[in-house]
């Protein structure tokens, strides 16, 4: 199984009660009555069938994060959710009061991001130095060139990084 970090974790938590809220939103937009939000019927269904996609692009995304896979999908679901709270914001903004719905649900996706940026931070600093991978690509074409039973095909006859032979050889 491959190894998930808390970040990565934690950024997958927020996706999940996000495509939560998401849900919520896609079922008070749809079983509104006409007087509660005064959108157009097609405008309505447009923007419930986008917050359908972002739902399942936070679950899916949520499900590959936590099994080790890239949050590359949980990634584009935090931007969805930012392009439907940026909707509900600029274009449909309640009249007299503060937009507390759209801004909480900006402020999960924002959190979330930053935790996948922590992540992906953490695991380029754990990575191994470009050197390390040049001098294991020149060990292991040594090997290869060397047919069995030939001079340079036995490990302990390569020399170390440092070109050396090591002393146990």
């Amino acid at each position: 199984m491959a190894k998930v970090d808390v970040a990565s974790t934690a950024a997958a938590m927020l996706g999940v009660t996000q495509a939560a809220a998401a849900a919520m939103g896609v079922l008070a937009v749809w079983t509104t009555a006409e007087g509660l939000i005064d959108i157009p019927l097609l405008e309505q269904v447009g923007v419930g069938i986008v917050t359908v996609l972002v739902a399942l692009a936070l679950g899916l995304g949520c499900a590959l994060t936590l099994t080790g896979q890239s949050p590359r999908i949980l990634a584009l679901g935090f931007i969805g959710s930012l392009v439907i709270s940026a909707y509900w914001l600029l274009l449909r903004p309640p009249a007299e009061e503060f937009p507390v719905i759209p801004v909480v649900y900006a402020v999960l996706p924002v959190l979330g991001m930053a935790l996948l940026a922590v992540s992906a931070a953490r695991s380029r600093s754990h990575t191994a130095p470009p050197e390390a991978a040049e001098n294991a690509d020149d060990v292991e074409s040594q090997l290869a060139a060397a047919p069995p039973g030939q001079p340079g095909s036995d490990p302990a006859e390569l020399p170390d990084q440092a070109g050396e032979r090591p002393d146990w050889a």
